[in-house]
């Protein structure tokens, strides 16, 4: 009975662990503007609801704007937290969100 729960407690562990893993870490911010296009963190001009890459660091980016500015919104991979019996593996992409890292677990 007490490898039941175990598979039981571990596999529930398994699948919020996959539910967060499908949300991303996003911040917004406020950025300069120069001929109504948002300058991007990477100092390249983006007209708004244009999205880009930065492969480098694993994110993806989006020029947005509204009556208060332009706002640079930048999703990248959260940050795992798992159990020993678990261990992280690389993404399987060269582009957000396949690259974020992922965690897999073995069950006894």
């Amino acid at each position: 009975m007490a490898s039941f729960t175990s598979f039981c407690v571990l596999f529930t562990f398994c699948l919020l662990l996959l539910a967060h893993q499908a949300r991303s870490g996003e911040r917004q911010y406020k950025t300069e503007s120069r001929n109504g296009k948002c300058v991007g963190e990477d100092d390249q001009l983006h007209a708004p609801t244009e999205v880009w890459y930065n492969d480098n660091d694993c994110s993806e980016h989006t020029c947005v704007n509204d009556d208060t500015g332009y706002y640079e919104i930048i999703r990248r991979c959260t940050l795992i937290a798992y159990p020993d019996e678990c261990h992280m593996i690389n993404g399987t992409g060269p582009r957000y969100p396949q690259c974020c890292c992922k965690v897999t677990c073995e069950l006894d």
